[in-house]
C-alpha cells in the first residue's frame, strides 16, 4: 500500500471527495504536453497482476498498463515511445494530497475523431524483455542477481541489499545451469522473484521490486462502498510447495490444502536435494498460515494506493463477518469503479490446472538426450595453507564421451589477505588451468567454471584443490559447492555397497543369543560420501579367553534401508544374524 494516513482514507471514502489528475507526455521531440483533470476524453484506467488467471502463481512479472484519451490536435505519431507521467490528487482536511500514478511509455495512439487520441502505454518492465544470451552461468546471492539484472537491462533496483534479504531465501546461494538458449532476463527475475516468495513488478518511481504478498489486512471495505461482488464458496490455504527439478517433481508440505507450484524454477536445478527442500521449505513457512477467499469486489471509491499484493478487509452483503481478498489484480479507473481479483483454484475439484499439466508432461516426456547434473557440497572444514589441499572429490561417469561443465563457488573465511590459487585434478592429471585470485580479510567467493572432457570408458574422477601462500583463513562445511552437467551424466561415487568394519565388547557364553542393541538405520538420498562404520572388541568366552576379529561385509541397500549383515567367519566360529540376536556358532 502506498503509505498514506488515515485521513486519507477517510476522505477518500466520502460522498463529496474532491480528486484530480495532472500529469505530462514527453514525446522524443522534447516537447511537453501538460494534462490536468480537463484533459481527458476517456478518463485514466490502470490495469495490472501479480498472479495467474486462475490460481495464485509466484514469480509473474506482468506488465502495468494505463489507457486515456485525450483533448489535442498534436500528430498521433510524434507520440509513440513517449513517456507519460500522472499523479491522483486528492484533497485532505484542505490541502492537497499527491499520490503518484507511476510513468509509461506510449505503445499505441490512434485518432480519437477530430479532436483526440486514444493512448496505450506500458511500464517499465519491458526493459526487462533483453535477453540473456545462450551459455550465460548466473549465480549468486539474491541482491547480487538483482542487482545483475538491472544493470543488464538499464533499469534501477529499488531495494536494499537488507530488505532482499528479509525475503524467504533471500540470503540463499543460488545459481541456474547454463543456458542452452538465449532466455529473457523477464523470466529470470520471474525465477528469481518465485524462490523468494513473491512477484516482480515496476514501482511508481520506475523501479524494479520484489514483493512479497501480505499476510495483514492494509483496508476494510464495507459493503457501502462496494458495487457488484464475485466471491467463492471455499477458502484456500496453502500446506505444500512443488517444482520440477530435471524432470522429477519435488515436494514439501502436505496435500489437506492447496499447493504453490513453482515449476522448472532455473534456480531449481542445481544442487542437492536438501538444498532444494530447504527452499521450497522457506517458501511454504512464509505461506503459512495465508487463507483467503477468492472474489472479484467492486470499489466505488477508487483508490490508487491499493497495490499488487495487498491484503484487503471486505466486510458484510456477501462477505458476510468479513473475508480476507488479496489484490492478486486491480484494474482502477480513476471516477470510476476499483475491481480487485484474488485468484484461487478450488481444492475440491479433481481437475488439473494447466502447470500441474505441463509438470506431468515433463515428468512423462522421454528424451535420452536430457541434461542432467551431478551436485557435490562438502562435508568437512578446510584451512588454507602453503600446501594444496584437496577441498572436492567427484566421480561421475557419461554415457558417451563428451565435455561436461564444472559450474560452483567455493566460500572462503580470510583472517589474513593473500593470493589464493584453485586448480583442478581429472583422472589422474592437473589441468593446466590454474585460478589466482587476490582477496582481502573476510568473506570472499570464488566463482568456478571449466570445461571438462570426460570419457566413458571408465569413471572419470575431478579433484579440486586450493592452496595461499600468504592467506590464512579456512572453508567451512557446506562452503564448496560444485555441479557437473551433461548429457548422460550419472554419479560414480557409490555403487550400492557400503563396508561395514564392527567392533564388539560382549561377554557371553558359546551357543548363547545376545541381543545386538545398536542396529543403525540407514537414510540417505545422497551419495556424494563413501558411509563407513567401524568397531573392534575382545570377546570373553565360555573358558575366559579371548579373540579379536574384524567383520566386513558387502551390504546392498536401497536409497532408506536398514544396514546390518554381520557375517563373520574366524575359522571356527560363524557370527550370524537371527533378526536383532547375534548366535555363534561352531
Amino acid at each position: 500500500m502506498y503509505p498514506v494516513g488515515n485521513d486519507y482514507i477517510q476522505a477518500n471514502n466520502s460522498n463529496n471527495r474532491d480528486t484530480k489528475i495532472t500529469g505530462t507526455i514527453k514525446p522524443n521531440t522534447g516537447a511537453v504536453i501538460r494534462l490536468d483533470s480537463d484533459s481527458f476524453k476517456k478518463l485514466p484506467n490502470i490495469n495490472n497482476q501479480c498472479s495467474g488467471d486462475d490460481e495464485l502463481i509466484l514469480g509473474q512479472a506482468y506488465q502495468g498498463e494505463l489507457s486515456f484519451e485525450f483533448y489535442t490536435n498534436a500528430d498521433r505519431y510524434m507520440m509513440l515511445d513517449a513517456e507519460v507521467t500522472l499523479s491522483k490528487f486528492l484533497r485532505v482536511n484542505g490541502e492537497w494530497i499527491e499520490v503518484p500514478l507511476g510513468t509509461y511509455v506510449v505503445t499505441d495512439c490512434v485518432r480519437s475523431g477530430l479532436d483526440g487520441l486514444k493512448i496505450t502505454a506500458l511500464d517499465d518492465m519491458s526493459k526487462l524483455d533483453k535477453e540473456c544470451p545462450k551459455g550465460t552461468v548466473t549465480n549468486g546471492y539474491p541482491y547480487e542477481l538483482l542487482s545483475l539484472i538491472a544493470r543488464n537491462t538499464g533499469i534501477l533496483l529499488g531495494q536494499t541489499e537488507a530488505e532482499i534479504q528479509a525475503l524467504p531465501n533471500g540470503t540463499v546461494f543460488l545459481g541456474m545451469p547454463i543456458l542452452n538458449e538465449a532466455i529473457k532476463y523477464r523470466d529470470i527475475a520471474g525465477d528469481l522473484a518465485a524462490c523468494l516468495g513473491g512477484f516482480v513488478t515496476i514501482g511508481r518511481d520506475r523501479k524494479l521490486y520484489i514483493r512479497n504478498f501480505a499476510h495483514a489486512p492494509c483496508r476494510t471495505i464495507t459493503a457501502d462502498y462496494r458495487g457488484k461482488d464475485t466471491v467463492s464458496d471455499y477458502k484456500i490455504r496453502y500446506t505444500a510447495v512443488t517444482c520440477v527439478k530435471n524432470g522429477t517433481k519435488k515436494t514439501v508440505g502436505t496435500t489437506i490444502g492447496n499447493s504453490i507450484d513453482l515449476g522448472d524454477n532455473l534456480f531449481l536445478q542445481l544442487g542437492t536435494d536438501e538444498n532444494t527442500y530447504a527452499v521450497l521449505n522457506s517458501i511454504l513457512d512464509e505461506y503459512d498460515g495465508y487463507t483467503f477467499v477468492p472474489a472479484t469486489i467492486e470499489y466505488k471509491m477508487d483508490d490508487p494506493t491499493i497495490e499488487l499484493g495487498d491484503l484487503i478487509n471486505v466486510t458484510g452483503y456477501t462477505a458476510e463477518q468479513g473475508i480476507a481478498v488479496p489484490v492478486h489484480k486491480y484494474d482502477w479507473t480513476w471516477r470510476g469503479v476499483q475491481r480487485i481479483t484474488s485468484v484461487g483454484k478450488d481444492p475440491k475439484r479433481d481437475t488439473k490446472s494447466k502447470i500441474e499439466k505441463q509438470i506431468d508432461s515433463l515428468q512423462n516426456k522421454e528424451n535420452k538426450d536430457k541434461v542432467s547434473i551431478v551436485s557435490y557440497i562438502n562435508s568437512s572444514d578446510y584451512a588454507i595453507g602453503n600446501s594444496w589441499t584437496r577441498i572436492a572429490k567427484l566421480r561421475i561417469g557419461v554415457m558417451n564421451s563428451q565435455i561436461v561443465l564444472l559450474n560452483g563457488i567455493v566460500k572462503l573465511n580470510l583472517t589474513e589477505a593473500g593470493t589464493v590459487r584453485v586448480r583442478y585434478e581429472i583422472n589422474s592429471s592437473y589441468d593446466p588451468f590454474i585460478h589466482v585470485v587476490q582477496y582481502p580479510t573476510g568473506e570472499n567467493v570464488i566463482t568456478a567454471f571449466l570445461p571438462i572432457s570426460l570419457t566413458n570408458e571408465y569413471v572419470n574422477e575431478i579433484g579440486i584443490e586450493i592452496q595461499s601462500d600468504d592467506a590464512i583463513g579456512d572453508i567451512l562445511v557446506g562452503d564448496v559447492q560444485f555441479t557437473l552437467q551433461g548429457v548422460g551424466v550419472t554419479t560414480g561415487n557409490w555403487d550400492g555397497y557400503i563396508e561395514i568394519e564392527d567392533e564388539y565388547s560382549f561377554p557371553f557364553q558359546k551357543g548363547l543369543g545376545f541381543n545386538y542393541e545398536d542396529e543403525a538405520e540407514v537414510v540417505t538420498s545422497n551419495a556424494f560420501l563413501p558411509i563407513t562404520a567401524r568397531d573392534t572388541a575382545a570377546f570373553p568366552l565360555q573358558a575366559g579367553l579371548a579373540f579379536g576379529y574384524t567383520e566386513t561385509a558387502n551390504t546392498r541397500i536401497t536409497m532408506e534401508g536398514r544396514v546390518r549383515r554381520l557375517i563373520t567367519e574366524d575359522g571356527k566360529h560363524l557370527l550370524t544374524e537371527d533378526g536383532k540376536n547375534i548366535i555363534m556358532e561352531d
